[in-house]
């Protein structure tokens, strides 16, 4: 949550072009961590589980990230979707304004968590249950993009 403190300066400046150049500041580097984590989704999860994995059989049948190309296109767009509504949180929390925070997480989560959310229980499948999670987030994220 960088953005809050600086956002509130700006705001305590009454400086509104400083509240826009935070914002974009923010998102460029939340776009760039997100650049970079697309980059390496391949390489750090065979990293990560050869660190993980002590025993031989498992690490040379493939078996733990056999699974990695079926959910990398889910991870790629849960990841954007959540850094910029964390960046944007940040903002309004730093003008003061929770309550479109919680009006916003209120709608996303009618709108954009609940309807496939039920979908993957009734159908169970983890793939709806990702698939309703980023529907959250983007919802999240583009309703607080509206209130800027």
């Amino acid at each position: 949550m960088g953005t809050t403190g600086v956002t509130a300066q700006a705001v305590g400046r009454d400086d509104r072009q400083a509240m826009l150049l935070v914002g974009l500041r923010n998102g460029l580097i939340a776009l760039g961590l997100g650049l970079a984590l697309l980059i390496l989704q391949y390489p750090l999860p065979e990293v990560g589980f050869a660190l993980l994995s002590a025993q031989p059989e498992i690490k040379a049948s493939g078996e733990i990230t056999s699974h990695i190309d079926t959910y990398a296109w889910g991870l790629i767009f849960l990841l954007a979707f959540a850094s910029a509504s964390t960046m944007l949180e940040g903002y309004f929390l730093g003008l003061a304004q929770g309550d479109i925070i919680r009006n916003v997480s209120l709608i996303a989560s009618v709108v954009g968590f609940a309807p496939s959310a039920i979908a993957a229980w009734y159908f169970h499948n983890n793939h709806i249950f990702w698939l309703s999670v980023s529907l959250f987030l983007f919802a999240k994220t583009r309703l607080c993009w509206e209130c800027i």
